[in-house]
C-alpha cells in the first residue's frame, strides 16, 4: 500500500508491519514506525508532508484496528492515535485542507461497513453512511467539497460519488 508524499519526493509503504519511508531522489529507506504486535498501513500524509496518516491493524485481535497520525519529524515516529472506536477503522484519507479525515469503520465482518469523518485532530467521529453496503477506499476531491468511494448499496462493487454538507460536519467536528 504505498501513498506518495504532498511534494511528490517521498513513498511511504509497509513491509512485515513496519512503516517506511523512500526518498526517491537518494533511492535511500527511512524506517519510520513499528508497533508490536500490528501492522502499520499508510494510506496517506498531511498536505504539509509533516505526518502520515494509517491504519495500525492488530494482528492479535483481528477485529480490531484505528486510525493514527505518525509524525515525520520526530526521530522515532512519534504516532498519536485517533479513532477509539469498536472494531475495525481503516483506510484512512485526509482532506486536502489537511482538517478532517474520511475512513471506513465495521464493528464486526457480520455488519456493514460505513464512512465516518473524524477531524485530523481526533475526537468523535461524524458517520456519513448508514447500512447500505460495505463502503470503503474513500478519497476526497481535490477541492474538498465531494468523496468518491467503493460501495455493494447496489448489490456489487461500484464507485459512488457522495456531496457531504461539509460545513455542517465541521460544526459537528469543532473545526473552523
Amino acid at each position: 500500500m504505498p501513498c506518495w508524499s504532498p511534494d511528490g519526493k517521498y513513498i511511504a509503504f509497509h513491509s512485515k508491519g513496519v512503516l517506511w519511508t523512500l526518498d526517491l531522489g537518494k533511492g535511500t529507506l527511512r524506517k519510520i514506525f513499528s508497533m508490536n504486535g500490528n501492522v502499520v498501513v499508510p494510506f496517506d500524509w498531511t498536505p504539509d508532508g509533516n505526518y502520515i496518516i494509517a491504519d495500525i491493524r492488530d494482528t492479535i485481535n483481528r477485529g480490531e484496528a484505528d486510525i493514527w497520525k505518525i509524525s515525520l519529524k520526530d526521530p522515532g515516529g512519534k504516532a498519536e492515535q485517533l479513532t477509539f472506536l469498536e472494531g475495525y477503522q481503516v483506510e484512512p484519507s485526509i482532506s486536502p485542507d489537511g482538517s478532517m479525515i474520511v475512513f471506513s469503520s465495521w464493528k464486526d465482518r457480520e455488519s456493514s461497513m460505513d464512512l465516518f469523518i473524524i477531524s485530523s485532530e481526533g475526537g468523535e467521529p461524524v458517520q456519513i453512511t448508514s447500512g447500505e453496503g460495505h463502503e470503503s477506499e474513500a478519497s476526497w476531491s481535490p477541492d474538498g467539497k465531494r468523496i468518491a468511494f467503493s460501495s455493494t448499496r447496489s448489490g456489487y462493487w461500484a464507485i459512488w460519488i457522495m456531496e457531504p454538507d461539509i460545513q455542517s460536519i465541521k460544526e459537528k467536528l469543532k473545526i473552523e
